[in-house]
């Protein structure tokens, strides 16, 4: 799993909410252009010409108290021992979507059986849980893979504790991780060791999705390239690519991304966009998806390995990882 968690968060990382004090947007959130959740902006709301990139005037910031509101741990399950989950708050919703085999142990909350299909990957369970919940999700939901120790060795902590409460809480999406793996350096030689295991908002590329002021990545490099046969579209232009198809357009340059696919989103980020949009991510995920899968429920997502159809683009799910 070595290129697993290189993420981006451009789909869930900024919602435009109800707020109490309006602030310029370079001097709060950002010094850099980003993605859906974090600072995806709605559709059809007004660009900078020629630049691509989003520009208000202000951005409403509302403030969080995470510990007074509703907060669910979504964990996306392969073969890891997640009774970790008992340490989390008694007031934490968790659910628990298990690709592997069943549970001897208990956990709290609903565990949900979900198909193992080829090349389904945390992406796929994030957008499998926001399109079943679409109209009933937690103030604050936070994504993680079955394991997110390695990445975030304080991670139960944080959660309890409400993530911290850093600048980005704010903004409504906060990173949860501090680094890839403890032997593998973080950009610019950060990590959890150099930040005392505070989460760390790392810089990227937004055209070869590489770490800034980190040695170049041949992994990352291969599932651009694989990637870009499987959609025929240039590896340079991918990010942005799926941004645009879903019309979200942005231009070249930084993104703010967390490792590792461990995040908390509030609920206004990810309701910033329909519904619609989440589900056209969906079919594109899939290699040879039916434009209209029979039922309406989002459970036809949760699909047999048996249907034909029912097999992800080989590296879909880690160009997802990066759009966060």
């Amino acid at each position: 799993k070595k290129c697993d968690g290189v993420r981006l968060y451009p789909l869930l990382a900024f919602a435009f909410s109800v707020t109490m004090m309006c602030v310029p947007l370079y001097s709060t959130l950002l010094s850099t252009k980003s993605s859906l959740m974090m600072n995806g902006n709605k559709l059809g709301e007004k660009f900078t010409r020629g630049r691509g990139l989003y520009e208000p005037k202000t951005v409403l910031i509302k403030t969080r108290k995470v510990l007074s509101e509703t907060v669910e741990v979504v964990v996306s399950r392969y073969w890891e021992d997640v009774r970790w989950t008992n340490k989390l708050n008694n007031s934490t919703k968790v659910s628990v979507y298990n690709r592997g085999e069943e549970l001897d142990y208990e956990v709290p909350g609903a565990t949900i059986k979900l198909s193992n299909f080829p090349y389904g990957r945390e992406a796929h369970t994030m957008l499998y849980h926001i399109l079943s919940n679409y109209e009933s999700l937690s103030d604050w939901t936070v994504f993680t893979q079955g394991d997110p120790f390695p990445h975030s060795p304080e991670f139960i902590n944080l959660v309890n504790a409400g993530f911290n409460a850093s600048s980005l809480l704010s903004s409504g999406f906060q990173c949860l991780t501090c680094q890839y793996l403890p032997e593998i350096p973080g950009g610019d030689n950060q990590g959890c060791n150099a930040s005392n295991n505070v989460p760390v908002v790392y810089k990227i590329s937004s055209r070869s999705a590489q770490v800034t002021g980190s040695p170049h990545d041949s992994g990352v490099a291969d599932i651009m390239r694989e990637h870009s046969i499987d959609t025929r579209v240039v590896k340079d232009l991918l990010l942005g690519s799926i941004l645009k198809s879903i019309g979200m357009y942005r231009g070249q340059g930084l993104l703010n991304f967390c490792f590792s696919a461990i995040f908390a989103v509030h609920r206004d980020n990810i309701l910033q966009h329909p519904k619609a949009l989440y589900e056209k991510l969906m079919i594109q995920y899939f290699a040879d998806a039916p434009s209209n899968p029979a039922g309406e429920s989002s459970d036809k997502w949760n699909c047999s390995e048996e249907a034909p159809w029912c097999k992800g683009k080989r590296r879909a799910g880690y160009i997802y990882e990066r759009l966060w």
